[in-house]
């Protein structure tokens, strides 16, 4: 008999003796009884049992058989709740680094049960998604006309003392939709050239940038109208 780990090696389950014959009395279930001899393995919930029945009369006649009942494990965790993604603003939104670890330490919110062991028996990992990598905050990267500027997909992999395993994903995201902010812009001037060759020096004073997002470095460039 195999058995998933959830009903255990209960005989209500694995079954009882069901022919019970005697010449000269009438059996009952007060007739027989078993013993166990179990076989363990590296997996408590994986094991093997080697039930002995005995039946007897009401004169002490004795036969017995044996039963090999096979208790196993092959159900992963459930989500009850799976990971969710994250999408934080650069700039209004705190820590993004430190969020970024709590997230992970939170699974991403996700949640498990295990059918067979306790759950605080599931053990979690965590990858870069479709790797074996642990998951690390990422490097900062913008593409022309892509508000996005980091984002990091994470395998939260649950996984319980047999081995079974089940993964939710999720991602996280980081934006900067804030334009860089200049103060301090020279004013409009006219300035006087030299009669000989219309020539005139004009020193122009850089502004200053102010970037609500501490992961991106501001450029500054100017582009000078020659009034053509």
């Amino acid at each position: 008999t195999t058995i998933d780990c959830s009903f255990g090696d209960d005989p209500f389950f694995t079954g009882f003796p069901e022919i019970i014959q005697n010449d000269c009395d009438n059996l009952t279930a007060n007739n027989y009884r078993f013993e166990d001899k179990i076989l363990s393995s590296d997996c408590d919930n994986n094991y093997s049992v080697i039930r002995t029945w005995y039946v007897f009369d009401n004169c002490g006649n004795i036969d017995s058989a044996d039963q090999r009942i096979n208790v196993v494990d092959t159900i992963p965790p459930l989500f009850t709740q799976k990971a969710r993604n994250l999408v934080l603003n650069c700039g209004t939104d705190g820590d993004i680094q430190q969020t970024f670890q709590d997230w992970l330490n939170n699974l991403g919110g996700a949640i498990a049960e295990n059918n067979c062991s306790p759950n605080d028996q599931i053990t979690w990992l965590r990858f870069i998604s479709d790797t074996s990598n642990p998951p690390v905050f990422p490097n900062p990267s913008c593409n022309d006309g892509d508000q996005e500027i980091l984002r990091q997909t994470v395998d939260f992999v649950a996984v319980d003392p047999c081995g079974n395993r089940d993964t939710t994903t999720a991602t996280f995201r980081v934006i900067d939709d804030q334009r860089p902010m200049l103060d301090g812009c020279p004013a409009d001037t006219s300035i006087s050239t030299r009669m000989d060759n219309c020539i005139g020096d004009y020193r122009i004073y850089r502004p200053t940038i102010t970037e609500s997002c501490d992961l991106v470095r501001p450029t500054f460039e100017f582009r000078v109208d020659d009034g053509a």
